[in-house]
């Protein structure tokens, strides 16, 4: 009995200061879902929902508009968002005591980054929301980079890539930090590639303890195929350990079988190891 106990008492220690952390493209209000049955009002019951079952401390997310955010927050007293643009761009969601704000900012995946404009052959304007957050529990500080690649533009994609690169290595200046979003590409794609052989980056799902992810991330509200691509990424810096892993395919039923949105949510749960301590 002792040594059970002795057990759970270390791994309480070990990860007491282990971060919920998801990305999850939610899908904006385009009039065609509406007309098909995918309507925000039915959506967004099961992404409170979901949010709360899984204890996320920090959400980044993609496609979401202003109304869509609001109506988010009234049922979630406990998180604020972050976001900078008005329509459709990339806010950020975590526990607002659990975190404060040390330094935010955004820009832009164009040649241009400092100003709002399209990049490249890009079909969308694209950009990159950051935070820079220090845990209030343990003092920790860390980046969030939440970011939408295009999803037609393949140039745009790979110079998005390197811009991501250089900007990240600037702001972030050597502290730890989490990469994640809609990137519309797979790790076979090259500028996947070139994230991971920058050294920058490594691949959550691939240093995690345990994983669950039995599909990919992008089902185009198909609820009857199995999702095949897996578009949606988090990638880490060093010194974070990753425990968990998942894509998790959401449905609810509406008389028939439904998808909450066109992109499966991807979860981790990780925390800081300072190497110096090990």
């Amino acid at each position: 009995m002792l040594f059970r106990l002795t057990i759970i008492v270390l791994f309480l220690i070990v990860h007491a200061n282990a971060i919920n952390y998801g990305t999850w493209n939610l899908r904006y209000l385009a009039p065609e879902d509406s007309i098909n049955g995918n309507v925000w009002s039915k959506r967004s019951p099961h992404i409170i929902e979901f949010i709360r079952f899984y204890d996320l401390d920090i959400l980044t997310s993609q496609e979401v508009s202003e109304t869509q955010v609001a109506s988010l927050l009234d049922s979630l007293p406990d998180y604020r968002s972050f976001k900078i643009e008005k329509k459709n761009e990339n806010p950020i969601f975590f526990k607002k005591n659990s975190f404060s704000v040390l330094d935010s900012g955004e820009f832009y995946l164009s040649k241009t980054p400092e100003k709002r404009g399209w990049g490249w052959d890009a079909d969308c304007i694209r950009n990159c929301v950051w935070l820079k957050l220090k845990d209030l529990k343990s003092g920790f500080v860390f980046f969030v980079f939440n970011t939408h690649l295009d999803h037609k533009g393949k140039n745009a994609r790979v110079e998005s890539v390197r811009l991501l690169i250089s900007k990240i290595k600037t702001i972030a200046k050597g502290f730890p930090f989490l990469l994640s979003g809609d990137l519309n590409m797979t790790s076979k794609d090259k500028p996947y590639k070139d994230l991971l052989g920058s050294g920058l980056f490594s691949e959550a799902q691939s240093v995690a303890k345990y994983v669950f992810a039995p599909t990919g991330s992008f089902n185009n509200f198909n609820p009857q195929e199995k999702p095949q691509w897996q578009l949606d990424h988090i990638l880490i810096s060093k010194n974070i350990a990753v425990y968990r892993y998942g894509i998790i395919n959401l449905l609810y039923y509406d008389k028939i079988i439904r998808s909450v949105s066109d992109h499966l949510p991807v979860i981790i749960k990780w925390e800081y190891i300072d190497e110096k301590s090990l």
